[in-house]
């Protein structure tokens, strides 16, 4: 008698029935929530009612939810075990040594500083090689040789910058004694 039946294994074992209709209800949920008649915060309260209606235990709906899972990401091509590895805490490299240098010459410099997006665009052509920095209403080019004005990569590069921020103007600075040095 080495067969012992363990009924709550029995009870929270997932039928491919009960992921059809768990796979319904939720792509309901969803529907209605498209439709504006349900919020994200109603979602839990439906998923609760669900599993009193259908007299489904805690295990068996999280049962459900990952076999859903599970055939959503096949069906579309995805590797659910390749993306937890991916976003595996253990293998974040997280140095913080180095973050806390770097949060070290915020608190120093906290006036001085700002991080801000920009645009940078190298251009290495015939008639020029320079590097072009765009944010905000400000340009900047930075060369170290002549600098052609009637380049037509630089031109597309400016005016679609302008057209794609909205802007009727834009300041442009012009870099050119670059001296370097390492430090």
């Amino acid at each position: 008698m080495s067969d012992i039946i363990d009924i709550n294994q029995l009870r929270n074992k997932v039928s491919e029935k009960d992921v059809n209709e768990f796979r319904e209800f939720i792509f309901g949920l969803y529907d209605k929530l498209a439709e504006g008649k349900l919020f994200v915060g109603d979602i839990t309260e439906q998923m609760d009612k669900y599993a009193d209606e259908k007299r489904i235990g805690e295990e068996k709906l999280c049962n459900l939810r990952q076999e859903l899972i599970n055939e959503l990401t096949e069906e579309v091509g995805i590797n659910i075990d390749e993306i937890e590895k991916q976003i595996d805490g253990d293998n974040i490299n997280l140095d913080l040594g180095e973050c806390s240098k770097q949060l070290n010459l915020s608190d120093k410099n906290i006036n001085n500083i700002s991080i801000r997006g920009v645009l940078k665009h190298r251009i290495n052509n015939q008639v020029n090689d320079l590097i072009v920095i765009l944010e905000e209403n400000k340009g900047y080019i930075l060369t170290e040789g002549k600098l052609d004005y009637d380049d037509k990569e630089l031109k597309n590069i400016i005016e679609n910058y302008k057209k794609n921020h909205n802007k009727r103007e834009i300041e442009v600075i012009v870099l050119k004694e670059i001296d370097r040095f390492t430090y």
